[in-house]
């Protein structure tokens, strides 16, 4: 007997979806304090836990859950074979409900029971416990980004490592020629500056990001000088309408 596949599995959620991409509010990967200044969103939580897995199963069920209700409800064995795993093992489907246990604890989903099935209902994916509205139905309306199902389709979700699933979808939400200073990145958005250089090396060698250096004055520097990293997100990923949003922080 010749099963579903783990890419077929996806396809499926993702054209049951009915949508190209996935809403992903900026808040998910930076927050503002009461000062308005920037501070980590719920991604931190993924990075510091290496919890690489729930975030792949965040984003598909992100991606899957349609409706006005924004809820799914599948047989645990679809998600772990949409997540790689064997579905005819119980530890599969036992690390499922872990994930789910733990996006819950992150507040970002709400899992009730449908009969003997899980209902996986999306929360604020700002991870208030709040319940999920699309960004742009928001007051105020919320800036968000458009991951692509290229990220499923063209096999990035299996490509890419955690950090740098992380500082993908950081820059996705900055725009084109975004900065991304290493003394900040802690600050601005959780991770360490390890995770970012580790997660820039990650994008390079697989040619999703351009980098380009530029000296620029620095009076209190012995040279006089400082060289200034800039990046582009390409393609698929590449954001084609200018941002006002290109350092790190936000203004």
């Amino acid at each position: 007997m010749q099963r579903a596949t783990s890419q077929e599995t996806i396809e499926a959620l993702l054209d049951a979806s009915d949508r190209t991409f996935l809403p992903l509010s900026y808040r998910f990967m930076q927050l503002r304090n009461d000062q308005d200044k920037g501070v980590p969103g719920p991604l931190a939580a993924f990075v510091t836990a290496h919890n690489n897995r729930g975030l792949h199963q965040y984003l598909l069920v992100h991606a899957a859950a349609s409706g006005g209700a924004f809820e799914v409800t599948r047989d645990s064995r679809i998600w772990a074979r949409a997540l790689g795993l064997a579905e005819d093992k119980e530890s599969s489907r036992a690390a499922v409900s872990k994930g789910w246990g733990w996006l819950e604890r992150a507040k970002l989903v709400r899992r009730d029971r449908r009969g003997r099935l899980a209902q996986i209902t999306l929360l604020s994916d700002d991870g208030s416990g709040e319940p999920y509205l699309h960004p742009s139905n928001q007051k105020p309306r919320q800036d968000y980004i458009r991951l692509p199902y290229a990220f499923w389709r063209q096999g990035w979700h299996e490509k890419l490592d955690l950090p740098s699933l992380a500082v993908l979808l950081i820059g996705m939400s900055l725009g084109p020629d975004f900065i991304l200073p290493q003394s900040h990145i802690q600050q601005w958005y959780g991770i360490s500056a390890a995770t970012l250089s580790k997660g820039i090396s990650g994008l390079r060698h697989h040619d999703l990001i351009a980098v380009t250096r530029t000296p620029e004055p620095a009076p209190l520097a012995p040279e006089g000088f400082r060289y200034v990293y800039r990046y582009t997100m390409r393609e698929p990923f590449h954001r084609r309408t200018p941002s006002k949003k290109k350092v790190g922080k936000g203004k």
